[in-house]
């Protein structure tokens, strides 16, 4: 049975063009003229680690495998990390190198990986002061991601599992990181890698001699930190989740795989459905564990997915969902101001935000919020009438959304006397880091009756 990377004696029955071919990032997004991402870095405990970040919106964190690297998101024929061009369909996309791997730091201390591997997603968001993001996990990313989900449930906003699911403490088995094991073996015993890519050969295929494997080995971990990928694969284990933690993340989940791809990551994808009680599943036709990620469908799943939520769904009913979504943000604008609630005013303008009154005035937001600062806000909801918008009508264009509706004035104290329709308000939201804010709100009075001409 083969185990859940593969990657290692796969890789050198791929063309290296095909390899770098896939650029996931730039399929995934449909974009053209891919440039390169500039290189950051930020300090996490005391790590190095590198990430590339490209477009605006909210946040997608892409979250590669054992042995690999940013690149493996998209790449040119050198190997170069190359992400999408800026406007990536209203996401910002951001690709790490995992401690351990690519050009993050390598530590030589088998305490630097295992949850601190996870530690790093959580950390790269704080430095980059974004609350919540997607996460996308290829592989033993996977691993990664489900920790992250795991933990720190309330900063996901959904979660694909790619070529893998989370390690289920329930579902552990000794044989399940096997592979990883022979790697850490083989690096610290001195017995060459060119044994351990004779011992990975699947079962299928026809067995490297000595020399065969020596050269294998060498093209694929010359000059590379064998250490480093030993300690990362070894600490896979330090991963492992709970079912109970694993549900308490309450936001999307997708597991995606080829329709090749090993039983062993079909039954662990299975075992994690059952276990979590939910989760979609894509199946790409006739990818492997490597092909997979250059197959059209994997990029059109994915792309409806973080869009939508669901790959269940259809355009009208996931619209309806962010009309919603929106609209409910606009009826707790204006609860807060029935209620004189300066603080959620707050939290739910934008820092930009600009207020234009039925007289034409326009208020920017510290005014507009000031005026809901009294010394009694009981007395000051005493004299406010009741406040009701109906009628919503909802327009999208990527992060940017427009609500229209009608603006009545009812009656607190006599339910039996009809609102009074008073004019429009037109608000402007904008999704930041994964929150809808309005940043502004214009109100539109109704004309005046024209008097009726009696004859």
């Amino acid at each position: 049975m083969r185990k859940f990377l593969e990657c290692s004696i796969e890789r050198k029955f791929i063309n290296s063009k095909l390899w770098f071919a896939a650029a996931i990032v730039t399929t995934l997004f449909a974009l053209s003229n891919p440039i390169f991402a500039t290189d950051s870095y930020f300090d996490s405990n005391g790590v190095k680690i590198r990430y590339v970040t490209e477009g605006t919106g909210e946040a997608v964190v892409l979250i590669h495998g054992w042995m690999s690297d940013s690149s493996m998101w998209g790449a040119d024929e050198k190997g170069n990390t190359k992400l999408g061009k800026g406007g990536t369909n209203g996401f910002q996309l951001i690709a790490l190198d995992c401690r351990g791997h690519g050009k993050s730091d390598k530590p030589h201390d088998s305490k630097s990986y295992g949850t601190e591997m996870a530690a790093d997603v959580v950390r790269l968001l704080d430095h980059l002061k974004i609350k919540k993001a997607h996460l996308v996990g290829y592989s033993s990313g996977a691993f990664i991601a489900g920790k992250v989900a795991a933990t720190h449930p309330k900063r996901v906003l959904s979660i694909t599992y790619g070529g893998q699911a989370p390690v289920i403490a329930e579902d552990m088995k000794p044989t399940d990181f096997s592979q990883t094991d022979a790697f850490y073996e083989a690096v610290n015993s001195g017995i060459g890698l060119g044994e351990y890519i004779i011992s990975i050969t699947p079962p299928d295929k026809p067995k490297p001699t000595a020399e065969q494997a020596t050269a294998i080995a060498n093209y694929l971990y010359g000059g590379k930190d064998v250490k480093a990928f030993a300690l990362a694969g070894n600490s896979f284990k330090e991963l492992k989740v709970t079912a109970q933690e694993l549900k308490k993340y309450k936001a999307p989940i997708l597991f995606i795989h080829g329709g090749n791809e090993s039983n062993f990551v079909k039954n662990k994808v299975a075992v994690a459905r059952k276990t979590i009680g939910r989760g979609e599943v894509y199946v790409v036709e006739g990818g492997d564990h490597m092909t997979t990620l250059i197959k059209p469908t994997f990029a059109t799943a994915l792309v409806k997915f973080l869009q939508f939520g669901t790959l269940n769904s259809t355009p009208q009913n996931a619209q309806n969902k962010q009309d919603e979504e929106v609209i409910a943000i606009v009826k707790q604008a204006v609860a807060a101001q029935e209620n004189y609630d300066p603080a959620t005013l707050e939290k739910i303008y934008a820092s930009d935000y600009i207020e234009i009154s039925p007289k034409g005035e326009i208020d920017e937001r510290e005014k507009a919020i000031g005026f809901y600062k009294v010394p009694d806000v009981e007395a000051a909801k005493a004299k406010t009438p009741k406040y009701i918008l109906d009628e919503f009508k909802v327009r999208h264009y990527k992060n940017y959304a427009m609500v229209i509706s009608r603006f009545s004035i009812g009656f607190k104290n006599d339910a039996t006397k009809a609102p009074s329709p008073v004019g429009l308000v037109v608000y402007a939201l904008r999704k930041e880091k994964g929150e809808w804010k309005i940043y502004s709100a214009q109100f539109t009075p109704f004309p005046p009756p024209r008097p009726q001409n009696n004859k």
